[in-house]
C-alpha cells in the first residue's frame, strides 16, 4: 500500500510513494534461509564417508598436489561426520593431513634410500603402527571417566534397554505406531 503525502518544494507539489515489497521477497528469503538452516541441522550422518572417505581423499589430493580441494573436502567432512560432540570433522581433517605427511615421508624415504627398501618399508610401517597404538590409547582413555564407567551409553545399550532413538520415535510417530514404554492418550 502506497502512502501519498503532499510535499511543498518551491510551491510545486510532489507525491511521496513509499516502497513496498511487492513480491514479499523478505519473507520468502527469510523462509528459505530458515529452511536451509533446518536442513543443515538435521543432516544425515554418514560416518564412513565423513571419517574414512574424506581423510583418504585429503591424503590423495595433497599427494597429487591439488591443494584447493582441501576446503570442499573440509565441508564434506563437516556435513557427513556424526555429531556426537560436534567436532568429529576436525579429527577427520587431521587424519587426512597426518596421512598425507605419512605418505610424503614414505615416498621421499624410498627415493632417498632405493637400495634399502626392506628397512624403509619396515620403519615406515612401524611408524604407522605406533601412531595407531597411541591413537587407540587416547580413545580408550577419553571414553571412560575417572571411576571407570562409560561416559555415554552406547547405541547397543540403548536398544537393549527398550528406549527407541529419537529418529526411531519420529518414524514411529509418522506411521502412527505405538512407542514402547509410552502410554497412549485415550480420547
Amino acid at each position: 500500500m502506497a502512502a501519498r503525502t503532499k510535499l511543498v518544494n518551491n510551491h510545486a507539489s510532489y507525491a511521496r510513494v513509499t516502497f513496498t515489497d511487492t513480491f514479499d521477497l523478505r519473507r520468502r528469503a527469510s523462509a528459505l534461509v530458515r529452511t536451509q538452516l533446518a536442513k543443515a541441522t538435521v543432516r544425515p550422518a554418514r560416518a564412513r564417508l565423513g571419517l574414512l572417505g574424506v581423510p583418504l581423499a585429503i591424503t590423495a589430493s595433497l599427494m597429487a598436489g591439488v591443494w584447493w580441494t582441501a576446503l570442499p573436502l573440509t565441508l564434506c567432512a563437516w556435513w557427513w561426520s556424526p555429531r556426537n560432540t560436534g567436532w568429529e570433522w576436525v579429527g577427520a581433517i587431521g587424519r587426512g593431513l597426518v596421512g598425507a605427511e605419512w605418505a610424503f615421508i614414505g615416498s621421499s624415504a624410498i627415493v632417498n634410500f632405493p637400495h634399502d627398501l626392506l628397512i624403509v618399508g619396515a620403519l615406515w610401517s612401524l611408524g604407522a603402527g605406533l601412531l595407531g597404538l597411541c591413537g587407540s590409547g587416547a580413545v580408550r582413555q577419553t571414553s571412560h571417566d575417572v571411576r571407570g564407567r562409560s561416559r555415554q551409553g552406547s547405541a547397543v545399550q540403548m536398544r537393549r534397554s527398550g528406549v527407541p532413538s529419537v529418529r526411531r520415535r519420529f518414524a514411529m510417530h509418522l506411521t502412527n505406531q505405538r512407542t514402547p514404554g509410552v502410554a497412549r492418550k485415550r480420547h
